[in-house]
């Protein structure tokens, strides 16, 4: 997003036919926005079930994806700490996470763009309850795991002191069994999986890109 236009970045001189994707300069003055509207989202969840559904018939042969509905609040202090409560209030994790790098992927050929992040989730104890969140997100999500991958669909509730905001989100995350499998030892066939599995990801990302708006893949 453009911090000035607070629209999507243009970028002038690109020629879209041979520009698919630019990764952007982060000293560029834009920001990252992580929001579907709500018909690819929609898209998106039917597409994603016609896969489990393929995958769960009779006959089939391949990997399958497994899903599930999780429902959590993730409650944010000013030190950094967030802690994530389930549909029953209790605890399920209280974490700082610290974002390693991240790079933005703008897509002149979609109506969407991506980033790409790297980042570390460290325990940590809860806030003493005399502290209140300076605010937080309410998440329905729809998680489909497949090998290595998980693939989450979001819808959020964003509550701070004096509004509400609700969005929606698609994520692919990489397990920590799969960073774990990627752990070589420089040999030629370790590094050829790792770029597989590099370009699998890519591939995902573009074939969501347009299955958001309908397009087949």
């Amino acid at each position: 997003m453009d911090k000035k236009t607070n629209s999507r970045l243009k970028l002038s001189g690109l020629s879209e036919g041979f520009h698919s994707e630019v990764v952007l300069d982060p000293g560029q003055n834009h920001f990252f926005q992580a929001r579907l509207d709500q018909s690819a989202f929609a898209n998106l969840n039917k597409r994603m079930n016609e896969r489990v559904r393929l995958t769960q018939a009779s006959g089939y042969s391949g990997h399958r994806i497994k899903h599930q509905r999780i429902k959590e609040t993730d409650k944010f202090y000013k030190d950094g700490t967030r802690v994530s409560v389930d549909s029953d209030g209790k605890v399920v994790r209280s974490i700082k996470k610290t974002t390693l790098k991240s790079i933005d992927i703008l897509c002149p050929t979609f109506l969407y763009d991506f980033r790409i992040s790297a980042n570390t989730e460290k325990p940590v104890q809860k806030p003493v309850p005399k502290l209140e969140a300076t605010h937080s997100r309410e998440k329905d999500r729809l998680s489909y795991q497949f090998e290595f991958w998980s693939f989450d669909m979001t819808t959020v509730t964003m509550r701070k002191e004096t509004s509400e905001e609700i969005y929606f989100e698609f994520e692919i995350e990489f397990s920590m069994e799969g960073i774990s499998a990627l752990k070589t030892d420089h040999s030629s066939k370790d590094f050829e999986h790792f770029q597989a599995l590099t370009q699998a990801f890519i591939n995902n990302i573009r074939s969501l890109l347009s299955l958001a708006v309908g397009g087949q893949h």
